[in-house]
């Protein structure tokens, strides 16, 4: 069985005065990824023939489904194809809000931060499909996107994945390494749109001041989420087991 992985993040990491409260990555997971990104290429044509989102095609075949750039009539059309997709969706968070979070910036780059949090995220997803195929997708966003410098940052995350391994395998839980397989690849991915979907709800639902409509989205989602977990407050919340 092969397992197809896609992550990405939202928020920033700048300081604990950047522009967004929070910080966090997803993934999302499938066995399916050519149903997906059929649907959503459905979705984008069906979008298209019709007169009332004429006004909304130049941005669309810009960018595609990307959820802070979409107008709310595209937005809420996405999340209605999101509910019927078969995947499952994990997110890590970190609240910049929190006292802990200087502390636990203090000495570390933004790189690092998102390294850890990565790791964090694929270990019990990998853990749980041990004796599966994985190959992971992640949203390359480096500032120089020489064929070197992604060469660099992929041979990075398989650093990471190969440190799960160990970790694992010291605590007797595989006996062999995990297949694996990573690629970077950009936002064209249509993939990458349900991820950025999912963070963007989860952004603006978990904040202080959620954005309207998005803890409603958040409970129509709440189906394909499999974890959220606050890092610096330690709060682990499984929305599909307690929908």
């Amino acid at each position: 069985m092969k397992n197809y992985f896609y992550v990405d993040e939202a928020g920033d990491l700048l300081s604990c005065t950047g522009s967004s409260e929070l910080f966090l990555i997803g993934c999302i997971i499938t066995e399916h990824p050519k149903e997906l990104a059929e649907k959503i290429e459905g979705l984008k044509k069906e979008i298209s023939d019709k007169a009332i989102y004429f006004r909304h095609n130049k941005q669309l075949n810009e960018s595609g489904f990307h959820a802070a750039e979409n107008h709310p009539d595209i937005y809420t059309r996405f999340v209605e194809l999101l509910i019927s997709l078969d995947f499952r969706a994990y997110i890590i968070l970190i609240r910049k809000n929190n006292p802990e979070y200087l502390n636990y910036f203090n000495g570390k780059t933004g790189k690092e931060i998102y390294d850890n949090c990565l790791q964090l995220l694929l270990r019990d997803r990998l853990l749980k499909r041990k004796n599966n195929w994985n190959i992971i997708t992640v949203e390359q966003n480096l500032p120089r996107q020489t064929q070197g410098a992604l060469l660099v940052r992929k041979r990075e995350i398989m650093g990471i994945v190969e440190s799960i391994n160990s970790e694992l395998k010291r605590d007797g839980l595989i006996t062999k390494k995990i297949l694996t397989k990573i690629e970077l690849k950009t936002k064209s991915e249509k993939l990458f749109s349900i991820v950025d979907y999912i963070n963007h709800i989860i952004l603006h639902a978990y904040s202080s001041n959620p954005r309207p409509g998005q803890k409603e989205n958040f409970q129509l989602l709440k189906p394909k989420i499999g974890v959220v977990y606050d890092i610096l407050n330690k709060d682990f919340c499984a929305p599909r087991k307690s929908h």
